[in-house]
């Protein structure tokens, strides 16, 4: 863990020289000056991108689970059931948490 120290007791001065690393000036009121981090997670794929790789996933495992399932391995329809069914759930869990953010507040000598 590390801790992160304000340089002066005038450092919402030194903010305008951009000392703090991507810190954002912040204002609340009249007299609360203070510098604001939002930490948010970088996500690789739009809701709308990871709807279309899931039905491709589901497309493409259902089409080889009902060539199995013609060739008479009814199980393997079943198996790829669960699997889509348990990436469905994976997913769901990854896009309610992908825009999650933290926000850090440094404000006179509190954080």
């Amino acid at each position: 863990m590390s801790a992160a120290f304000a340089p002066s007791a005038s450092w919402p001065a030194a903010a305008a020289g951009a000392p703090w690393r991507f810190a954002r000036p912040w204002r609340e009121g009249e007299s609360a000056d203070g510098i604001r981090w939002v930490l948010g997670r970088n996500c690789s794929l739009s809701p709308r991108q990871l709807a279309a790789f899931y039905a491709s996933v589901c497309g493409v495992s259902s089409l080889i689970a009902l060539g199995f399932a013609l060739n008479g391995a009814l199980v393997v329809l079943a198996f790829a059931g669960i699997e889509l069914l348990v990436l469905g759930v994976a997913l769901l869990v990854y896009a309610r948490h992908a825009a999650d953010a933290d926000t850090l507040t440094l404000r006179g000598d509190h954080l």
